[in-house]
């Protein structure tokens, strides 16, 4: 398994760039972990504020 932080570089670079992108991997495959300590990094800093939120429970119940 290849370290998330390596599969992702370039990640801040386009928040900083204000371009968007999209996370698309495998179930446990530690996505959410990534934005979790990406967001983290983010609020470390006094440029960015990062929310986390989460939408799997309403998911489900939209169906």
């Amino acid at each position: 398994m290849i370290e998330a932080s390596i599969r992702l570089q370039g990640v801040e670079q386009l928040i900083d760039d204000e371009k968007y992108f999209v996370i698309h991997a495998v179930r446990r495959s530690g996505k959410t972990i990534y934005l979790k300590d990406l967001a983290a990094r983010l609020n470390a800093g006094e440029k960015y504020y990062a929310l986390w939120c989460s939408l799997e429970g309403v998911c489900g119940r939209l169906k």
